[in-house]
């Protein structure tokens, strides 16, 4: 498999299609900086998969589509093709060349392309995996590459070795497969939460079918009652609404009965209004003109006092002029006498800045030439300083380099007893390490075991976990349940107590007497309320005794008669009422009918103790049906009258009577209704008996939900304990082995350390040798310089002396110079402002004067206008006063017109007060039927939004069987309150059944079908999760395996390489950490011939490059790659590097091609081909192409034999030139200018020699 060609087209630079044809061998491609020579090196990258645009020096995709010059446009796409021979069939696909190609637009669309097919990234990178090519690794090698390889970042090294091993594929698996498995254990998660979710959904469904359809039955009975309600209230509101229309009627006529009186008392005050307007206006237009001459008085005694004022400021302001003028005389003459006595002191000062000045010229020419002696002294003595300082610190730096050299021999023999001690040491660690494996192999078995059996432990406590939920769900809903059906019993008592209470049902008189009665003794109670019935009868008793279950029983018959007596006085209706006491004697029917169960036996009690009830009842016979019933009374032929009575209510009597019909509901029944109270109470005491139960019941589930949970938390943490162990034998197991390995590897390295430090030791004795010598020579060059130093050091101190000297005179006279100059510069401006103020005085004196003689103008004329205006002033009272005795007269005129209407007024507003009476009741009527309206709105929209349909649709829908058997209905006639009361019995039913599930049914089966298939979907997602964790599991054995393998193989080239590239040394490669080799650190040793250093971050730029090529090339000798990158790595070497560099180069080149960017010319030479890049137009990258075989066979022999001379002479005259540096080095040379040149001449003719002397100028 081999690199074939590369086609450009839009990428970055290259904007036209452009190819490069790469044979066997190296290709060298070349050109200026930034011509755009790695931009190849980018595109090959970007092909095979680069995803990050800062690798690709851009900070987004769009950045490497070509955006234009300046001629040329931006264009809207790139692409780039790499063409492979396959003839050995590395790539897996069935073709000899392989074309894969990218292609991206400015709208972010990438695509790629397999021989013009479309893929994807990922099927491109599986197809490269086995073939080493890939745009991360080793087939790419550039200066950043070279960092990160030796950076502490030990991912790269890794990451070659993983390369190197075919190991990525198997690393990309299984980082798919844990993807895959996290992703499964996940769904696994949510599985369990959804199947325990949707089980505990079943369970809770299962009991709410029953509940569903309770809340259907009683919402139906619910929904007839409320628009039952509703229809009563609609038409009483329709009533309500007729009644006030006739009334609204009746008003309008009373409003319309005073309207003639009110019409004639509004026209005559109509007509008296003109006069009082008139007389209004009148009156008005008086106090007009009486407030007008007021403001004219006014104004004129302001304008009087404004003239005073005036007057005063004016006298004022004539004084302060006055004195303003003296003042300006008195100072002007001052500064006259001022300005003579400066002007003599300027002429003086003026003369003496012109000898200052003169004298100062000439010191300054003498203090020039003692300055420019002075410096040439210092300059000499600083060179003589600095070199005998080069001298001293020659010495000091032989003296500490003698001292270091013994440091070193000392320190290599302290460092060689102690490696021989550190291998004792380490064998014993080996030793202890292979017993603590043993130890801790036991130990993981006896964990393994433990933690298999509380598994077990922690399953089973689950499950019980789960049953006690359970139960405990179960019995929340129970109590739930019962607590409703308590609550609705209380309800229920508390109705039966009020109707007990009120007497509801009860005739009016009866109830009169009840409530009168109060605490009397004679007032034993109702009959009913007396009565007790056997079980069954109660209906066969009401139609038996009827009406006197109304009756009061009393103690005697005069108590009876008070009682009547109350009743007629209370208008009340009628009363019946039993007296009590024995009967003289018993009544009979005759004897007893088959079948027949006397009458008495039906009840008992206090109120079966009256006469009129034992007769009744003598005569009376119960039977089972009415069948039977009917039979005995047809079949009596006595002369007394037998009555019969059924267990369902008929009633049969031997002389033609039947009396039959559903009796009254048990909430208006006027019999037992102590019995049901005592019955209610019961049932309340004993269902909160079994709530209590049901509640301890719960606490105990709880509690032990609680004791299940806290051994469940238990055993979790005992588990963690147990895989925490368990993590720990696993990691004292890796760290055991880890130290094992290293201790082995320490071993290896300790014996050649040996051997290393012997060879310093003698290395070091020669060097101490020659540094003596080099000692002596240094001390008598140092003590010479000396001498010369102070000789100088003498002549500049009495140099430095003379310049001082001159310096301190010149100075001095500057300063005279500059007080001189300051003192001429403030005479003048002294003077300046003298006379300055001198003429504002004069301009100042000659205003205030004029000033003067217009104030005493204005004085006079002010005066004159005074007097005018007190003589107006005077004249304007008399009219004044007046004017205001009219104003008077008409307001008493007005007073008179205004008490004649208040009469009139005064019956008008009694009147309308009538009217508005009327108005305020029809308003309140109108009010009330808006009110009404609105009332039967609200009723219509909330009935037909609560049950969906028009109003009297779902009046007419309402079905006689939802409506409740207790409510009383006769044609069509029923109490509302009794219905109301059953509405609400309804509803709270309904609140009590809580949250329904209108849907349980329905839901109940769809659930336990997801059920179902989310408990096979569970065993599926469980079993992938086993076969994916044991896919992982043969995925590292194999990786681990093959890493170990690669690794030794690179670790021995990566010896022999970097021996062979450094001809010496000492290189290795350790695993750090041995736990996981795939995410283990791997450390670079690297320590040049003559050199030993800790870190690989001291080695200089050149050898760290030369480190990382010994890693590369010894990854390429595990696993060659097809072809290989190189962009400017040789930057950093110096030319005896770039020849060992170039010899590996060329012996790799047979079986990987090498595209090599390079500005060296050493590694020129060794290219088959050449690739020049050039920008002929600006900002558009071009190629030009040599064949170094053609050219070869383009020339005749003896010219190729007489490049090949010429090549060897220049490069002996540059080693010579090396030589002849190496020795001024030691000798007393100090500077030497060379000129070096690696260039290539074509030809040895005149015309390449003087190009090569050229190029060779430049480049010095």
């Amino acid at each position: 498999m081999k690199l074939k060609r590369v086609d450009l087209q839009g990428f970055k630079s290259f904007v036209d299609k452009t190819s490069l044809v790469f044979d066997e061998g190296i290709t060298s491609i070349l050109g200026p900086n930034g011509c755009g020579k790695s931009n190849i090196i980018d595109a090959i990258r970007w092909v095979l998969g680069e995803q990050s645009a800062k690798q690709l020096r851009g900070s987004r995709m769009e950045d490497i589509i070509f955006n234009g010059s300046a001629r040329r446009k931006p264009v809207g796409l790139c692409e780039v093709a790499l063409t492979f021979t396959n003839h050995d069939r590395k790539l897996p696909i069935e073709f000899d060349e392989v074309t894969v190609k990218r292609r991206v637009t400015r709208d972010g669309i990438s695509q790629y392309f397999l021989n013009n097919a479309p893929v994807r990234l990922k099927d491109l990178r599986d197809m490269f995996f086995e073939s080493g090519v890939n745009n991360t690794t080793y087939s790419v090698i550039e200066q950043e590459k070279i960092g990160r390889v030796l950076s502490d970042n030990a991912d790269e090294v890794r990451l070659l070795i993983e390369e190197g091993a075919g190991i990525v594929r198997y690393k990309a698996r299984r980082k798919e497969a844990q993807r895959k498995l996290k992703q499964t254990e996940q769904d696994l998660l949510r599985l369990h939460d959804i199947t325990e979710e949707i089980a505990r959904e079943v369970r809770s469904l299962s009991r709410q079918v029953g509940k569903a359809r309770r809340y259907r039955r009683l919402y139906a009975e619910s929904r007839a009652l409320d628009l039952l309600l509703a229809d009563r209230a609609w038409r009483d509101m329709d009533a309500r609404e007729r009644e006030l229309r006739d009334s609204l009627q009746e008003l309008a006529l009373l409003a319309e009965a005073d309207s003639g009186e009110l019409a004639a008392l509004r026209a005559r005050i109509e007509a008296t209004r003109p006069a009082v307007d008139e007389r209004e206006a009148e009156r008005q237009g008086l106090e007009g003109s009486l407030q007008a001459y007021e403001q004219e008085l006014q104004q004129v005694e302001q304008q009087l006092l404004l003239l005073e004022h005036r007057i005063a400021a004016h006298k004022q302001r004539l004084q302060e002029n006055t004195e303003s003028v003296a003042d300006i005389c008195a100072r002007r003459e001052g500064y006259h006498e001022e300005i003579n006595g400066l002007t003599g002191r300027r002429a003086g000062t003026v003369a003496a800045v012109a000898e200052l000045v003169s004298s100062l010229a000439g010191l300054e020419e003498e203090l020039k030439l003692v300055g420019a002696g002075y410096d040439a002294d210092r300059t000499a003595l600083e060179k003589a300083a600095q070199l005998n300082i080069e001298f001293i610190e020659t010495d000091n730096r032989h003296h500490a380099e003698l001292r270091e050299l013994e440091i070193r021999r000392e320190t290599r023999r302290e460092r060689l007893a102690a490696v021989a001690q550190e291998r004792e040491q380490l064998q014993q660690k080996r030793r202890a390490g292979e017993e603590r494996l043993a130890d801790l192999a036991i130990r993981k078995e006896e964990l393994t075991g433990s933690r298999r059996d509380l598994l077990g432990v922690l399953a089973a406590a689950e499950r019980s976990l789960q049953d006690v939920q359970d139960r405990r769900s179960v019995l929340r809903d129970e109590i739930a349940l019962r607590e409703a059906r308590r609550e609705s019993l209380h309800s229920r008592q508390e109705l039966l107590k009020r109707i007990k209470d009120s007497y509801h049902g009860y005739s009016g008189a009866a109830r009169e007497v009840l409530n009168a009665s109060g605490d009397d003794p004679g007032v034993l109670g109702t009959l009913a309320d007396g009565l007790t019935v056997s079980e069954g009868w109660t209906e066969a008793v009401e139609v038996l005794l009827g009406d006197m279950l109304d009756s009061v029983v009393v103690a005697g018959s005069a108590k009876a008669l008070d009682l009547v007596d109350t009743v007629r006085a209370a208008e009340k209706g009628r009363a019946s009422f039993l007296l009590t006491g024995a009967q003289t004697g018993a009544r009979g029917a005759g004897p007893a009918p088959d079948g027949g169960r006397p009458g008495r036996e039906l009840v008992d009690g206090p109120g079966a103790d009256t006469r009129h009830l034992r007769g009744l009842l003598d005569t009376a016979w119960a039977f089972e049906t009415d069948a039977a019933a009917v039979d005995a009374a047809s079949r009596h032929d006595g002369p007394a009258v037998l009555v019969c009575v059924s267990r369902s209510g008929l009633l049969v009597t031997s002389d033609g009577l039947v009396r039959g019909g559903r009796g009254k509901g048990e909430e208006v029944s006027l019999l037992g209704r102590g019995e049901k109270l005592d019955r209610l109470e019961q049932d309340i005491r004993e269902l909160g008996e079994r709530i209590d139960g049901l509640i301890r019941d719960r606490e105990e589930a709880g509690r032990r939900e609680d004791e299940l949970k806290r051994e469940f938390a238990a055993g979790r943490e005992e588990l963690a304990g147990l895989d925490a162990r368990m993590g720990k034998v696993h990691v004292d197991e890796a760290e055991v082995r880890s130290r094992i390995d290293t201790a082995a590897q320490r071993l290896a390295a300790i014996a050649r350390d040996s051997e290393d430090i012997d060879a310093s030791l003698r290395e070091l004795a020669s060097r101490e040798e020659e540094m003596r010598g080099d000692l002596d020579e240094s001390g008598r060059r140092r003590d010479s310089s000396h001498m010369r130093v102070e000789d100088l050091r003498h002549a500049v101190t009495e140099s430095e002396g003379r310049r001082d000297a001159m310096r301190a005179e010149v100075a001095e006279r500057r300063v005279e110079l500059s007080r001189r100059q300051g003192e001429e510069r403030e005479l003048e401006t002294a003077l300046s402002h003298l006379q300055e103020s001198v003429a504002e005085m004069t301009a100042n004196e000659e205003r205030l004067r004029q000033d003067i003689a217009s104030t005493r103008e204005e004085l006079e004329r002010m005066e004159q206008e005074v007097g005018q205006r007190r003589g107006q002033l005077a004249a304007g009272m008399g009219e004044r006063d007046r004017r205001r005795l009219l104003v008077q007269a008409s307001a008493e005129a007005i007073a008179q017109l205004h008490q004649e209407t208040a009469v009139w007024h005064d019956r008008v507003k009694e009147i309308e007060d009538q009217r508005n009476s009327c108005r305020e009741k029809a308003h309140t009527a109108e009010t009330e039927m808006a009110t009404l309206d609105v009332r039967r709105t609200n009723l219509v929209e909330r009935v037909e939004e609560q049950h969906k349909g028009r109003f009297r649709e779902l009046i007419r829908s309402i079905d006689p069987e939802a409506l409740p058997r207790a409510l009383e209905i006769d044609e069509g006639v029923f109490q509302p309150d009794q219905a109301r009361e059953l509405l609400e019995e309804d509803r709270r039913r309904l609140n009590a059944l809580g949250a329904v599930n209108h849907l349980a049914v329905e839901e109940y089966e769809q659930k336990k079908e997801r059920l179902g298939f989310l408990e096979g979907q569970l065993a599926d997602v469980e079993k992938a999760r086993a076969d994916l964790t044991a896919t992982i599991d043969k995925i590292n054995r194999t990786a681990r395996r093959l890493f170990h393998e690669t690794f030794e193989e690179v670790r021995r080239n990566y010896v022999a390489v970097f021996q062979t590239l450094f001809e010496g040394g000492r290189a290795d490669l350790l695993i750090e950490r041995t736990d996981d080799p795939l995410e283990s650190n791997i450390r670079i040793l690297a320590q040049p011939k003559g050199k030993r250093v800790d870190h690989i971050r001291l080695l200089s730029g050149g050898e760290r490059c030369l480190t990382a090529l010994s890693l590369l090339f010894a990854v390429y000798l595990v696993k060659p790659s097809p072809f290989c990158l190189l962009d400017e790595a040789d930057a950093p070497l110096d030319d005896a590097n770039i020849q060992r560099f170039v010899r590996m180069l060329r012996e790799f080149s047979s079986e990987t091609q090498f595209l090599v960017v390079t500005h060296n010319k050493l590694t020129m030479e060794t290219a088959n081909h050449l690739y020049g890049v050039t920008m002929m137009e600006e900002g558009v990258s071009s190629l030009v192409s040599v064949s170094f075989q053609d050219v070869a066979d383009s020339r005749s022999e003896d010219e190729l034999g007489k490049a090949i001379a010429a090549r060897r002479r220049h490069i002996d005259a540059a080693e010579e030139e090396r030589a002849v540096m190496a020795a001024a080095g030691g000798g007393g040379v100090t500077e030497m200018r060379f000129v070096l040149d690696n260039s290539v001449p074509a030809a040895p003719d005149d015309d390449d020699d003087a190009g090569t002397e050229n190029r060779g100028r430049e480049a010095s």
